[in-house]
Protein backbone atom coordinates (compact mmCIF):
# COMPACT_ATOMS: atom_id res chain seq x y z
CA UNK A 1 0.00 0.00 0.00
CA UNK A 2 1.61 3.32 -1.02
CA UNK A 3 -0.06 5.43 1.69
CA UNK A 4 2.12 6.83 4.46
CA UNK A 5 -0.65 6.03 6.94
CA UNK A 6 -2.54 2.82 7.64
CA UNK A 7 -5.78 2.89 5.68
CA UNK A 8 -7.19 -0.41 6.97
CA UNK A 9 -9.36 1.35 9.55
CA UNK A 10 -10.42 4.90 10.22
CA UNK A 11 -11.94 6.26 13.40
CA UNK A 12 -13.50 9.58 14.25
CA UNK A 13 -14.47 10.68 17.76
CA UNK A 14 -17.06 13.39 18.27
CA UNK A 15 -17.84 15.44 21.37
CA UNK A 16 -21.42 16.37 22.19
CA UNK A 17 -22.74 19.45 23.99
CA UNK A 18 -21.85 18.04 27.41
CA UNK A 19 -18.34 17.07 26.24
CA UNK A 20 -19.15 13.35 26.19
CA UNK A 21 -17.35 11.37 23.49
CA UNK A 22 -18.71 8.97 20.90
CA UNK A 23 -16.57 7.17 18.31
CA UNK A 24 -17.29 5.53 14.99
CA UNK A 25 -14.80 3.27 13.22
CA UNK A 26 -14.90 1.77 9.75
CA UNK A 27 -12.70 -0.11 7.32
CA UNK A 28 -11.57 1.90 4.29
CA UNK A 29 -10.66 1.28 0.67
CA UNK A 30 -7.06 1.00 -0.48
CA UNK A 31 -5.94 3.89 -2.69
CA UNK A 32 -3.17 3.98 -5.28
CA UNK A 33 -1.63 7.22 -3.97
CA UNK A 34 -1.57 9.38 -0.87
CA UNK A 35 -3.30 12.15 -2.83
CA UNK A 36 -6.22 9.84 -3.68
CA UNK A 37 -6.48 8.70 -0.06
CA UNK A 38 -6.35 12.28 1.25
CA UNK A 39 -9.06 13.44 -1.18
CA UNK A 40 -11.35 10.54 -0.25
CA UNK A 41 -10.68 10.99 3.48
CA UNK A 42 -11.47 14.70 3.33
CA UNK A 43 -14.67 14.02 1.38
CA UNK A 44 -15.63 11.30 3.90
CA UNK A 45 -15.02 13.61 6.86
CA UNK A 46 -17.04 16.32 5.13
CA UNK A 47 -19.91 13.86 4.68
CA UNK A 48 -19.84 12.77 8.33
CA UNK A 49 -19.54 16.32 9.62
CA UNK A 50 -22.60 17.23 7.52
CA UNK A 51 -24.52 14.52 9.38
CA UNK A 52 -23.62 15.60 12.91
CA UNK A 53 -23.89 18.55 15.27
CA UNK A 54 -21.08 17.12 17.36
CA UNK A 55 -17.55 18.47 17.24
CA UNK A 56 -14.88 16.31 15.62
CA UNK A 57 -12.47 15.65 18.46
CA UNK A 58 -10.16 12.95 17.21
CA UNK A 59 -9.21 11.10 14.04
CA UNK A 60 -6.98 8.09 13.73
CA UNK A 61 -4.24 9.79 11.68
CA UNK A 62 -3.36 12.84 13.68
CA UNK A 63 -5.38 12.56 16.90
CA UNK A 64 -6.32 16.23 16.65
CA UNK A 65 -8.33 17.17 19.74
CA UNK A 66 -10.80 20.01 20.04
CA UNK A 67 -12.09 20.40 23.57
CA UNK A 68 -14.84 22.91 22.83
CA UNK A 69 -18.30 21.39 23.31
CA UNK A 70 -20.86 21.24 20.55
CA UNK A 71 -23.16 24.25 20.10
CA UNK A 72 -25.44 24.84 23.10
CA UNK A 73 -28.72 23.02 22.63
CA UNK A 74 -27.27 20.80 19.91
CA UNK A 75 -24.94 17.89 19.49
CA UNK A 76 -26.47 15.24 21.70
CA UNK A 77 -24.37 12.08 21.50
CA UNK A 78 -27.47 9.88 22.03
CA UNK A 79 -29.04 11.19 18.79
CA UNK A 80 -27.22 9.36 16.01
CA UNK A 81 -27.27 8.49 12.34
CA UNK A 82 -27.26 4.75 11.68
CA UNK A 83 -25.53 4.20 8.32
CA UNK A 84 -26.42 0.86 6.69
CA UNK A 85 -24.36 -0.52 3.83
CA UNK A 86 -24.36 -3.65 1.68
CA UNK A 87 -21.14 -5.38 0.62
CA UNK A 88 -21.00 -5.27 -3.19
CA UNK A 89 -19.53 -8.78 -3.41
CA UNK A 90 -20.99 -10.84 -0.54
CA UNK A 91 -24.20 -8.76 -0.13
CA UNK A 92 -23.71 -8.85 3.66
CA UNK A 93 -25.16 -5.97 5.62
CA UNK A 94 -22.91 -3.73 7.72
CA UNK A 95 -23.53 -0.56 9.68
CA UNK A 96 -21.86 2.15 11.72
CA UNK A 97 -23.27 5.10 13.61
CA UNK A 98 -22.39 8.77 13.75
CA UNK A 99 -23.08 10.62 17.01
CA UNK A 100 -24.63 14.06 17.52
CA UNK A 101 -26.92 13.88 14.46
CA UNK A 102 -27.74 17.17 12.76
CA UNK A 103 -31.34 16.43 11.77
CA UNK A 104 -31.87 19.91 10.34
CA UNK A 105 -29.41 19.34 7.48
CA UNK A 106 -31.44 16.70 5.60
CA UNK A 107 -34.89 15.86 4.31
CA UNK A 108 -36.61 12.81 5.74
CA UNK A 109 -38.77 10.37 3.84
CA UNK A 110 -42.44 11.07 4.58
CA UNK A 111 -43.53 9.74 8.01
CA UNK A 112 -40.11 8.17 8.56
CA UNK A 113 -36.83 8.47 10.45
CA UNK A 114 -34.90 7.70 7.24
CA UNK A 115 -33.13 10.38 5.22
CA UNK A 116 -34.32 10.80 1.64
CA UNK A 117 -31.16 9.61 -0.14
CA UNK A 118 -32.26 11.26 -3.40
CA UNK A 119 -32.14 14.72 -1.86
CA UNK A 120 -29.11 16.73 -3.03
CA UNK A 121 -27.28 16.99 0.33
CA UNK A 122 -27.88 13.32 1.12
CA UNK A 123 -26.84 12.13 -2.34
CA UNK A 124 -23.48 13.88 -1.94
CA UNK A 125 -22.98 12.33 1.52
CA UNK A 126 -23.82 8.87 0.12
CA UNK A 127 -21.29 9.26 -2.69
CA UNK A 128 -18.56 10.40 -0.31
CA UNK A 129 -19.14 7.59 2.20
CA UNK A 130 -19.26 4.90 -0.51
CA UNK A 131 -15.98 6.16 -1.99
CA UNK A 132 -14.15 5.76 1.33
CA UNK A 133 -15.78 2.87 3.20
CA UNK A 134 -14.50 -0.72 3.00
CA UNK A 135 -16.40 -3.64 4.52
CA UNK A 136 -14.78 -5.99 7.03
CA UNK A 137 -14.58 -8.46 4.10
CA UNK A 138 -12.38 -5.99 2.19
CA UNK A 139 -14.95 -4.97 -0.44
CA UNK A 140 -16.63 -1.73 -1.38
CA UNK A 141 -20.21 -1.17 -0.27
CA UNK A 142 -23.44 0.45 -1.38
CA UNK A 143 -25.10 2.70 1.18
CA UNK A 144 -28.69 1.54 1.64
CA UNK A 145 -30.02 3.88 4.34
CA UNK A 146 -29.28 6.62 6.82
CA UNK A 147 -31.62 6.41 9.80
CA UNK A 148 -32.00 8.72 12.79
CA UNK A 149 -31.70 6.66 15.97
CA UNK A 150 -31.27 7.44 19.64
CA UNK A 151 -32.17 6.75 23.20
CA UNK A 152 -35.41 8.77 23.22
CA UNK A 153 -36.72 8.37 19.69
Amino acid sequence: MPNDINTNTYAMTFIDRSIEKSTTQIGVQEFATNAEYDAARIAFETALIALTKGVLAQRIESLTTRLAPATTGAGERELKWLIRLTDTVTFEQFSFSIPCADVSAFTFQQNSDLIDLNEVNAAQVVEQIEAFYKTPRGNSATLSSIQMVGRNI
